[in-house]
This record gives C-alpha cells, structure tokens and sequence, in this order.
C-alpha cells in the first residue's frame, strides 16, 4: 500500500465514524421529542380529570402518573431541576384527593394552570400556583 492509499482509507474510516455519530445523535433527538411530547400530552390531558363539584377522576390519576414516568427521561428536566419534584407531588396530592374522593372546588383555575404548564412545563412558578391550588 502506498501513502496516498492509506492517507485516503483513514479519510473514509473518519467519515464513516462521523456519519454513524449523526445517526445516533439524530435518532437521539427524535426519541427525546417523542418522549417530550407524550409528557407534554400527559399533562393538557390531565386537565380532563377536573370538574367543578366533582371528585378527581380517575383520568386525572393516570395522565398524572405517566407523567410521572415521562419526566425521568424529558429534555425539559436540564432546564427545570425540580421538574420530578413537583410532578411527583401533583401525583401524590391528586392521588390522595382521588382516594379520598375529595370535591375539586377550584376546577376552571386548575385546568387553566395545568394548561399554562403543559405549554411551559419549566415554568416553576406555575407549578408552584397549581401545587398550592390542587393541595388546597
């Protein structure tokens, strides 16, 4: 083998390594978008789960408790470290009112508030508010 011949294998071999570096990175970032979407999803679906006068709903206890689980792996927990506390506490606290079969008495305001926070899920101060209101 001559010199030009290596030099031009090494060049390929770099490549190569390049292309297969972007198709994980690429597949990566499709998979964390899916996964923020479905979290996303979860919680405007959660909404649902609230009435005026009523118990919590069973569908509130799901969506919040696959959101739950989504939030281990969603791209918005580098931006919001407290993410998993304050969804895990939305759970534990929308689980015992169902358990409870508590009357929601504030429905509109919480829809409202989980609807601003499933289009901005970093937004603590939101959380907080709907912590506070749904605990109330």
């Amino acid at each position: 083998m001559n010199k030009t011949t290596l030099i031009l294998l090494f060049i390929i071999v770099i490549l190569l390594v390049g292309n297969v570096y972007q198709g994980v990175t690429i597949n990566d970032h499709k998979y964390i978008q899916k996964i923020d979407s479905q979290f996303i999803a979860s919680l405007a679906r959660m909404s649902g789960g609230f009435e005026e006068g009523e118990k919590v709903s069973f569908l509130a206890v799901e969506h919040v408790f696959k959101a739950v689980t989504l939030s281990q792996f969603a791209s918005y927990k580098k931006t919001n470290i407290y993410l998993d506390s304050y969804i895990s506490v939305l759970a534990t606290t929308i689980r015992e009112k169902y358990l409870n079969e508590q009357v929601i008495i504030n429905a509109k305001e919480i829809q409202q508030l989980i609807m601003e926070l499933s289009e901005d899920p970093t937004n603590q101060t939101t959380a907080d508010k709907l912590t506070l209101l749904i605990k109330g």
